[in-house]
């Protein structure tokens, strides 16, 4: 459903993806490779479908790498890009002040880059205007057992309450997504760093005007290795924002399991005698040679697997090259760069650095 008004929006791309590195020392977050495209494609995609025509980006860390996957991506062809520079990282609320500029005339959408998140926008914006809300938060149910900051609604939609345990509601979560009217920008302090769960949405839980709308919708976190490893397996199987990969699915040979699924980039090749299982995504010009076992990972761009090595729950930058025989179980590996002060102390072999997945 598309809006009935045009509608500006801001995707948040500013932050240094610590908890992901050492996938994030060269990338920004919302510009890694995912499913042949990457997070800050897949928002703008999203904005795009409900009709926004006019986004801001906030860039602090690797701000090239964004600029690069939106400018190489047909997605935001139809869209204006405004790019909202931060000598010094201001979070969330102070990034939202930068860029008031571009969002002062009207409702606006604001979207963090390192979610993905495939919703019914327009319904969502159309119902936050009937609400006639300062702020509409988009939320899902929370998994129980999950360390995800816990709000709760009144039966019109209000919020009453954030991280706070309750009887009378089932416990919900922020799913990334705010819709959101100008007038807010007046709580927001211009030029110093800010939080949003902070700054803005007490205030507005204090007069009234903070409305959560529901939705199940597909949402993955790709804040932790393990996060984006799962993440790219589940948009593989759900097939979601297809029509933005730059990968194929792989006919499987009846050597491999029922129900294996693997989706490769242009140029890669797998040699008829390695064996895939599970959910594997791989990148462009990646090579699997003959004898290796691959269960459940995730290449980035000229991968190489070696002769009889064995690869699992794994996530593999670009240009590294696995040995042959060799054996890489939860793991994430990263080619060392020159810039390598970002880097805490890590194993590293060979010319690697790497990490574990944390079960």
């Amino acid at each position: 459903m598309t809006t009935s008004s045009p509608i500006k929006a801001m995707v948040l791309a500013a932050g240094e993806g610590r908890r992901l590195r050492p996938l994030t020392v060269f990338w920004a977050k919302p510009a890694i490779p995912l499913l042949g495209g990457s997070p800050i494609e897949y928002a703008v995609e999203l904005l795009r479908r409900a009709g926004v025509r006019e986004v801001v980006v906030n860039l602090h860390h690797k701000p090239q790498s964004i600029v690069d996957a939106l400018s190489g991506s047909d997605g935001g062809k139809d869209l204006v890009i405004h790019y909202s520079r931060e000598t010094e990282i201001l979070g969330t609320a102070g990034g939202l002040k930068q860029a008031e500029e571009w969002l002062s005339d009207g409702s606006f959408v604001l979207l963090n880059g390192d979610t993905v998140v495939d919703t019914d926008l327009g319904t969502l914006i159309d119902w936050h205007k009937r609400k006639e809300a300062r702020a509409t938060l988009l939320l899902r149910s929370k998994p129980e057992g999950s360390s995800y900051t816990e709000l709760h609604l009144a039966d019109d939609g209000h919020i009453v309450s954030i991280g706070k345990k309750s009887e009378s509601s089932s416990p919900l979560m922020f799913a990334g997504l705010w819709v959101l009217e100008p007038t807010v920008f007046e709580y927001l302090a211009a030029g110093r760093f800010g939080r949003l769960e902070v700054d803005l949405l007490p205030k507005l839980l204090m007069e009234g005007s903070a409305f959560g709308y529901v939705s199940d919708s597909p949402w993955f976190d790709i804040g932790t290795p393990e996060n984006y490893l799962r993440a790219c397996q589940e948009l593989a199987h759900g097939g979601i924002f297809r029509s933005r990969w730059r990968a194929q699915v792989v006919e499987p040979p009846p050597s491999w399991p029922p129900g294996t699924l693997v989706v490769a980039g242009p140029g890669t090749s797998i040699d008829r005698e390695a064996l895939f299982s599970g959910t594997s995504i791989l990148g462009a010009d990646c090579r699997v040679d003959r004898g290796a076992r691959v269960h459940g990972a995730v290449l980035w761009d000229r991968v190489t697997v070696g002769e009889a090595a064995l690869l699992r729950d794994s996530v593999i930058a670009s240009d590294v090259a696995l040995p042959p025989a060799g054996r890489t179980v939860r793991k994430v590996m990263a080619r060392l760069g020159r810039n390598q002060t970002l880097l805490r102390e890590r194993e590293v072999s060979g010319d690697c650095v790497v990490v574990s997945i944390k079960r």
